[in-house]
């Protein structure tokens, strides 16, 4: 541990094959001083240890895997996608084109469904906290939470028209 630096370290990875041995290597990591630890656990009723512990994030390998799945799945410009509680919900990033229902309008006038919240636009490089009064331009990427029912919407929101291709 003294060797590895792990006292003055910003962070500390722990990705073995065995939950224990993460949880452990993560625990030990904050009491040495570790600023924030990182483990990779399987097993989902170890999770739970995450807070009690003082573990900063936990990797769910099977989530991780899901997200990356469902990025190539879903259609449209969704960049990235990752999935909350066995698919209930989903954090996704699209990009907005000319032909988007969401492009040139403001927050309040994109007629979003129920299930659907935008909860960050990034425009030119930074990232934006919309109002409802933000206009959502060509371009822009928006980061948005929605519940499993909605998602056939959010196809359509960042849908690549054959016309703009």
């Amino acid at each position: 541990q003294e060797e590895a630096g792990v006292a003055n370290s910003e962070l500390v990875i722990c990705l073995t094959n065995d939950d224990k041995t993460n949880i452990l290597c993560a625990v030990l990591a904050k009491k040495i001083g570790a600023k924030q630890t990182i483990s990779l656990i399987n097993e989902i009723s170890m999770r739970d240890l995450q807070a009690e512990l003082g573990i900063n994030m936990v990797v769910d390998p099977r989530a991780t895997t899901i997200s990356s799945i469902l990025r190539h799945v879903r259609s449209g410009k969704i960049l990235d996608v990752y999935s909350l509680e066995q698919g209930q919900a989903e954090i996704m990033e699209g990009e907005v084109l000319e032909t988007s229902p969401l492009c040139g309008k403001s927050i309040s006038d994109s007629n979003l469904v129920d299930g659907i919240s935008i909860g960050a636009i990034i425009h030119n490089n930074k990232v934006i906290y919309p109002t409802s009064d933000t206009i959502i331009n060509s371009g822009d990427h928006v980061i948005l939470l929605a519940e499993k029912a909605a998602m056939k919407e959010i196809e359509t929101l960042f849908s690549v028209r054959s016309d703009y291709i």
